[in-house]
């Protein structure tokens, strides 16, 4: 296995959505595992490095470890973009910033693509590193992933309760778009819609209502 050439800390794996919005993969990383549960697959994953056999996943199958490489990676190219573009008030040591920044001090993106390749490497073949991968780099590797799963997780909680607001304002600027459009769609509204979103649909039925004399019936889709 050919390992990707980076040169410059470039991002490899991120989707343009998730370079804008690096959030996205802390989001996605925790829907796939629980913070042990990733703590346990990671530690596994050391322990097929260093000695005589390969990662086998739930089912017996090797296969789950490039699944789990690929959300490590992700998970340090999201937080290499984020270092320097949240804006939290978390005190040190649990302050994520200050992990996130920490980790890249010990090693720049492209160290850490590179060894976890060779991580995926061994985990993926029956024999062990036999100090390929040094000491220093192996422990030191291990223990950045886990205060990064540690910060993440912070991060995670943090924005845990904006989606709401960001489905708001989505609303709000999809009703605003489809208002000052000759081709607005109409449709029913569902009764039954939860009160945090009653005012702000309210106020987008009155608009359609006021642009469109001729509306009948108006569809929340959600």
């Amino acid at each position: 296995m050919e390992s990707k050439e980076n040169q410059g800390n470039a991002i490899l794996n991120l989707k343009p959505a998730e370079i804008s919005n690096p959030l996205l993969v802390i989001k996605d990383f925790f829907s796939d595992d629980s913070l042990p549960g990733h703590l346990e697959r990671l530690q596994k994953w050391r322990s097929c490095v260093l000695e005589e056999h390969y990662f086998k996943g739930d089912k017996g199958s090797p296969s789950e470890l490039l699944y789990f490489y690929k959300l490590n990676v992700c998970l340090l190219e999201a937080a290499y973009l984020l270092k320097d573009r949240l804006d939290l008030n978390f005190k040190e040591p649990t302050d994520p910033l200050f992990v996130f920044k920490q980790i890249y001090q010990d090693y720049d993106l492209s160290a850490y693509q590179g060894m976890l390749y060779e991580w995926l490497e061994f985990g993926l073949s029956a024999r062990a590193t036999n100090e390929a991968i040094t000491p220093v780099d192996l422990i030191r590797v291990y223990e950045n992933l886990q205060r990064l799963y540690g910060a993440s997780w912070n991060v995670n909680q943090r924005f845990a309760n904006t989606s709401l607001i960001a489905h708001q304002a989505s609303i709000e600027q999809s009703a605003d778009s489809l208002i000052g459009s000759p081709n607005v769609a109409l449709y029913k509204l569902d009764s039954t819609i939860g009160s945090p979103l009653q005012e702000t649909i309210t106020k987008i039925v009155a608009k359609i209502k006021e642009k469109v004399s001729s509306v009948q019936a108006i569809i929340y889709l959600g």
